[in-house]
């Protein structure tokens, strides 16, 4: 009666394929952690900076989501706290908006009135879409002082700036590594270099003889 042992079944101890050795030889090669016994030691030091450089990256990206999470819920407090703070008024544009120059071509200035919630008329120029005509309709905010305000933060918005606030911060972690990795790189060639024309004079001296 033969004996087999867990150990000796074909699907256990399996070697990783063919392709994958390669793959994970080729990484290894463009990160210079492969054993190679003509690589110098500034070789060594510049490759464990890549990979502390792609594990910085890393962390930064949980970082970054975190980020981006934290601004929106203190976009949409601070956008829900401006709608209980402000109020908007349903404004009539009185002449025909000017053109700016110096503006976008969407954006023009119209000069509009309207009644606060005292009852007090109140006008004022504003930025108004191009294509605005006197007459129009259009909302304005103000404070409960009546002074003009810019609308409170759309959800669109708070999605927008968390964004960028996540996006800001992993894309600083990865400028930051580069630029690490740059400056790293260029004192590592210069002692590369006197190592090179230190060999060189002594190859020089060892012909002469």
């Amino acid at each position: 009666m033969h004996d087999f042992k867990r150990a000796d079944h074909p699907s256990n101890g399996r070697r990783p394929s063919r392709k994958a050795r390669a793959v994970a030889a080729g990484v290894a090669r463009r990160l210079g952690l492969e054993r190679n016994p003509l690589r110098r030691r500034s070789d060594h030091v510049e490759a464990r900076a890549r990979v502390a450089a792609l594990l910085l990256c890393a962390v930064a990206v949980p970082l970054a989501v975190e980020t981006g999470v934290l601004a929106q819920h203190r976009l949409s407090a601070a956008a829900a706290h401006e709608v209980t703070t402000r109020e908007h008024h349903s404004a009539t544009v009185l002449d025909e908006p000017h053109l700016d120059a110096a503006r976008s071509v969407v954006v023009t200035t119209a000069r509009v009135a309207w009644t606060d919630e005292a009852g007090q008329p109140r006008q004022a120029t504003v930025l108004a879409p191009a294509g605005t005509r006197r007459g129009d309709r259009m909302t304005v905010w103000s404070t409960r002082d009546g002074v003009l305000v810019p609308p409170p933060l759309s959800g669109r918005n708070v999605l927008a700036l968390a964004g960028l606030a996540a996006s800001g911060l992993l894309l600083g972690v990865i400028a930051l590594s580069l630029v690490l990795l740059r400056t790293l790189r260029w004192l590592l060639d210069r002692g590369r270099y006197r190592d090179w024309e230190a060999e060189w004079a002594q190859l020089d001296t060892a012909r002469r003889r």
